[in-house]
């Protein structure tokens, strides 16, 4: 539990929304793409908000500011959760995430842009899970954010059906004037690995207040789903060695921030991790290829 207090100053006065910020940090060599530096550090750091569209800014101005009540997490990580606040003042926190995914089958929806939601049951196409939900309702605007796992090999048309049925699912149950999917494989993905699905006014989220509830009649999807490579996939073992081994690379940079390079550190992670330096090497590429598709 961190309680922390900060002032609005220049870059945040603007914000609609007050709340604490979230970020993803990639302090990898391979954020930062200065592997002669070792272990990337300050301004070099990728950093981008939580929800990132794809361009390094948030998918609305405030996506990434949580309130109290909000949190964020993934399996295998940790659940962040903003308690309470008092003035500017936020109480965060942080504890092991434990998943409760709702499953659930792959859409076989034609349609959801304009007029009324269609009501289409969801098939036995493919299984997936809705790994996060997210409602960023603000001044009566209700928008909807979804983090969806989907089974290894699945097409870009599948996300895309995958895409229409929970927005014809989640009209009929819970109604929006904005919906983002974000489709992952593994939950540890950083960004939406496979792409995006949306529905709104127009196709623009930023435009959902246009719409009153319950009104789809002006909606539009963009589908932004990715045709991957599954062939690049790494393996689950792959995805946990290269965690690893980034936490083994964390523990040695030193108070100003550096590390040594990889090549200084690889047979050293090797005889601590109990994995040969070429498995690890391999892991790491793959994963930072996968992600970066």
């Amino acid at each position: 539990r961190v309680e922390g207090e900060g002032d609005l100053w220049w870059a945040d006065a603007d914000l609609p929304k007050e709340g604490v910020e979230i970020y993803h940090i990639d302090q990898s060599v391979y954020g930062c793409d200065l592997p002669d530096r070792g272990y990337c550090h300050g301004l070099y750091r990728r950093t981008k908000p939580l929800f990132d569209r794809g361009d390094g800014y948030s998918s609305s101005e405030a996506a990434h500011v949580m309130q109290p009540g909000g949190w964020w997490g993934w399996p295998g990580g940790d659940r962040i959760e903003i308690i309470s606040r008092d003035g500017n003042a936020f109480v965060v926190e942080v504890q092991p995430y434990e998943e409760t995914p709702a499953t659930s089958k792959a859409a076989s929806a034609e349609s959801v842009s304009g007029g009324a939601a269609p009501a289409v049951p969801l098939s036995e196409e493919a299984s997936h899970r809705v790994l996060r939900e997210v409602d960023w309702s603000t001044a009566g605007v209700k928008r909807i954010w979804l983090t969806v796992s989907v089974e290894a090999g699945a097409a870009k048309d599948h996300l895309s059906r995958l895409g229409r049925g929970l927005a014809a699912e989640y009209r009929l149950s819970k109604g929006y004037q904005a919906l983002r999917i974000r489709f992952v494989h593994y939950p540890e993905e950083p960004f939406a690995a496979l792409g995006s699905w949306t529905d709104a006014p127009f196709g623009d989220w930023e435009r959902a207040g246009e719409a009153s509830a319950g009104d789809y009649s002006n909606h539009q999807a963009v589908d932004r789903t990715v045709e991957k490579d599954w062939s690049s996939l790494p393996t689950r073992a792959q995805v946990d060695l290269y965690h690893s081994y980034v936490r083994y690379r964390a523990g040695l940079v030193d108070p100003a921030g550096n590390a040594p390079p990889d090549s200084e550190i690889l047979e050293g992670a090797a005889g601590y991790l109990g994995a040969a330096a070429s498995h690890i090497r391999e892991a790491v590429r793959l994963w930072e290829a996968w992600i970066a598709e």
